[in-house]
């Protein structure tokens, strides 16, 4: 599947990122939460089937520990580990075109190592430039999984901030009859 962000934007329900840390010295624990929740309905033809609604739901929470390596006055950088849980819902429903409807779908979670480096330089005292990437799945449960991030940001004041950027998230998983392999951009 190769959907582009209009289409997207179509079939997104409701999603949502979000970044919580806390941190002591050089040291600190975080977690990163992206949900997204999907569903289109797709017209069939009217022979067997009148249409089908597939609906997709994912969480995928990343817990991390984190060492600052570097910090200087304007820069810092932070090695970092942890994992990355996946929580997958599919449903794809099929309405006869004779009445009636069948429903199959997959339910999977799983969770994978991942290790990385993120950054922020700071501009001013309160815009900067963050980045991240981790890398991580080593056949544990997925083949593969990634994760990379750059973005601008503000502070609001000196335990919060907003940040608007890019991101990408690969994952190349499969077991059993559930296969995924996606990049999602957003």
């Amino acid at each position: 599947v190769d959907m582009s962000i209009s289409d997207t934007l179509d079939t997104l329900d409701m999603g949502y990122m979000g970044l919580f840390e806390a941190g002591y010295g050089r040291w600190s624990l975080g977690v990163d939460l992206l949900y997204a929740k999907s569903s289109q309905d797709i017209q069939a033809g009217n022979r067997l089937f009148e249409s089908f609604r597939y609906e997709q739901k994912q969480w995928v929470i990343t817990p991390t520990i984190a060492f600052r390596a570097i910090e200087g006055d304007r820069h810092r950088l932070d090695i970092f580990g942890g994992a990355r849980v996946t929580v997958f819902e599919a449903d794809l429903t099929g309405r006869f075109a004779f009445g009636g409807e069948a429903t199959g779908g997959a339910d999977n979670d799983w969770a994978d190592p991942i290790i990385g480096l993120r950054g922020q330089a700071n501009f001013t005292d309160v815009w900067f430039f963050r980045y991240s990437g981790d890398i991580g799945g080593f056949g544990v449960n997925s083949d593969l999984v990634w994760n990379a991030f750059a973005g601008i940001g503000r502070k609001l004041g000196d335990n919060a901030s907003i940040a608007i950027g890019y991101r990408g998230l690969g994952l190349d998983y499969s077991k059993g009859a559930t296969s995924i392999d996606t990049v999602t951009h957003a």
